[in-house]
Order: C-alpha cells, then sequence, then structure tokens
C-alpha cells in the first residue's frame, strides 16, 4: 500500500464530513483539516480543537 494515499475509510468519512452527515461532531466541511500533525503523530482530522483518528479493523495478520 502506497503510505501516502489516504485509505478508503478515511475518505468515505471525509465525504461524509462534506455532505453534512456529522454535524453533532464537527462544525462543517470547511473547518476539517485532513493529517494534522500532534507532536510527533499525524492525525487523521481536526476540526478546530478536536483530533480524529479512525481506526479499520484487520482483515489479516
Amino acid at each position: 500500500m502506497d503510505r501516502n494515499q489516504p485509505n478508503v475509510a478515511n475518505r468515505y468519512v471525509e465525504n461524509s464530513f462534506k455532505k453534512g452527515l456529522f454535524t453533532e461532531m464537527v462544525n462543517g466541511y470547511s473547518s476539517v483539516l485532513r493529517e494534522q500533525v500532534l507532536g510527533v503523530t499525524k492525525l487523521d482530522f481536526l476540526d478546530e480543537n478536536t483530533y480524529i483518528e479512525l481506526k479499520t479493523p484487520l482483515q489479516s495478520i
């Protein structure tokens, strides 16, 4: 997998943000930033002062 490409779960959630499906969680897509750094960690999304990190289950090990 190309580590520079966002995974499917991230694209799905980003699209949901764009459609306004998570208004209880974020203020609006225009306020959501992708791939934000917090210390030495890169997190998937930032909405104002709320960081969002997505996790997906492993298919196999």
